[in-house]
């Protein structure tokens, strides 16, 4: 198995490295039911809104975007989305890049609105479901 590295993007690169994760993010934003455009989501990259980080092995195989959640009772990373391919392959360090950049800038938590194998994907890693999202679309 090759190396896994994850890098942080900086916003001034977004536009060099967006032709290669751009169809992974569309894809987890599609998959995932957003009401966030790809074209929302870059902006709020480029505004340092939103943090883009990519997973490379040796070259890049997946993309996804975090935020900082801010309220009266702390912070929480919120993992936005997350594309690509062979996830079982990196997700580990995914995993272990979120919690620590979360960590680092004092949240309490990390979270992320996403399908049910979710749970399962990130069970090992001491996640637990704690709410049900439903909707209904209109």
């Amino acid at each position: 198995m090759a190396d896994i590295f994850i890098r942080g993007i900086q916003s001034a690169d977004v536009g060099a490295m967006w032709p290669t994760v751009s169809g992974w993010i569309q894809d987890a934003l599609e998959a995932g039911h957003s009401l966030e455009s790809i074209d929302d989501v870059r902006e709020q990259i480029e505004a340092q809104d939103y943090q883009l980080w990519v997973v490379y092995s040796p070259e890049p195989v997946a993309a996804f975007v975090t935020r900082i959640a801010t309220g009266e009772l702390g912070s929480a990373l919120v993992a936005v989305c997350l594309g690509g391919q062979g996830m079982d392959h990196w997700l580990f360090a995914v995993e272990d890049v979120i919690t620590r950049f979360a960590r680092d800038k004092g949240c309490k938590r990390v979270c992320l609105h996403g399908r049910r194998g979710w749970t399962r994907q990130l069970a090992s890693y001491g996640w637990a479901e704690e709410s049900v999202n439903v909707t209904k679309e209109l």
